[in-house]
């Protein structure tokens, strides 16, 4: 249920390199004035995305042990297989994520 140390090291690569990509795209814009909503809106959707890896892996983590048919349904049940819970509250998860370690 809970990932090495190594595993969250990967995700967190992972999620630095989505930022890196986010803030270039930001920075490809052909206005070159930052503003104060360009700026508040690339803080806020590169939260977003940093912590979007981490609660997608979570919620993965939760569900590992069901079977195709458990997914299906709960996928049908609540759409999408429950990756729309994780991804609007993906700060949230994806510290629960980082801090919850392996029992030894």
């Amino acid at each position: 249920m809970y990932d090495t140390v190594k595993m969250k090291l990967i995700i967190l690569f992972l999620s630095v390199i989505l930022i890196g990509i986010s803030i270039l795209l930001f920075f490809i814009d052909r206005s070159l004035s930052w503003t104060a909503g360009k700026i508040i809106s690339c803080v806020i959707v590169n939260v977003w995305l940093f912590f979007m890896i981490p609660a997608l892996r979570h919620s993965y983590n939760l569900n590992r042990g069901k079977s195709y048919a458990e997914w299906f349904r709960m996928g049908s049940a609540f759409g999408a297989s429950g990756i729309a819970i994780p991804l609007l509250f993906a700060p949230y998860f994806g510290l629960v994520y980082y801090f919850t370690f392996k029992d030894n």
